[in-house]
């Protein structure tokens, strides 16, 4: 019998979709014959994914694995969850869904940007804290910090294990933007957290592998194991226009 029974998955639109068989929260806990907990929120900064686990029902942390799916740094904490980032300064707001609601909102977050008063050090002092404040609550069976974005630092992890895709691509966005081939893609996104359906499944299965792997302390990086399987098709992938701020954002 497995020592894990869970799996929380929080972060942004990377690991937001779950309804499908396909979709890669819902695969890996298939995969290792988990419950599957936790959200992602689209769009948003870090402080969504930190009150996503604190609203989490009471549950034994020792039979349960905890993966943090890490957003860019830039993006503004918010008690609604409105998707406050960088991309904003690039839009066209003629037809986005938070513009129309929160016009307000999205003209003060650009000037805010825009001002001498955003300082990205700072947004990366917070990030920084809330991993340290991650890696001092060591009552998991395992966590495994994984970044959406080439920016995020993961360097002050101790406890946890930082799970990098391969030299060549450092984050999910990496293999997400070379899926497609379009380096400089900072548009809407159709496909699922980012990936097609199979790469969907090829991301599940690679994180399955590492965690088959772990026992309770391990600490370090790790890699995928099977981006030779992956399909890097770049014709057969969609990217039309769908109600997402996510996937555009500077690096």
């Amino acid at each position: 019998m497995q020592p894990f029974d869970k799996i929380i998955i929080v972060g942004d639109s990377f690991c937001a979709q779950r309804d499908k068989e396909t979709d890669w929260p819902t695969k890996l806990s298939k995969l290792l014959s988990c419950e599957l907990w936790g959200y992602g929120h689209s769009g948003t900064a870090w402080w969504a994914s930190r009150k996503a686990l604190l609203n989490e029902p009471a549950h034994n942390k020792s039979t349960t694995i905890r993966i943090i799916v890490h957003t860019e740094t830039a993006r503004l904490p918010n008690e609604y969850n409105h998707p406050i980032n960088t991309g904003l300064l690039f839009s066209d707001l003629t037809n986005d869904t938070l513009y129309k609601n929160h016009r307000k909102t999205v003209e003060t977050a650009i000037e805010f940007y825009k001002s001498d008063l955003f300082s990205l050090d700072f947004y990366h002092w917070a990030q920084q804290a809330w991993i340290k404040e991650l890696d001092e609550d060591t009552g998991y069976y395992a966590t495994i910090h994984i970044p959406a974005f080439d920016s995020v630092d993961l360097t002050c992890v101790r406890n946890g294990i930082v799970v990098i895709p391969s030299l060549e691509f450092r984050s999910l966005r990496a293999l997400s933007v070379h899926e497609i081939g379009q380096p400089n893609f900072m548009g809407h996104d159709s496909r699922s957290n980012h990936f097609s359906d199979t790469n969907n499944v090829n991301l599940a299965k690679a994180i399955a592998s590492i965690i088959s792997n772990l026992q309770p302390g391990d600490t370090g990086e790790r890699n995928f194991d099977n981006l030779h399987e992956w399909n890097f098709d770049n014709q057969s992938h969609s990217t039309e226009t769908v109600n997402s701020l996510d996937f555009k954002s500077l690096e």
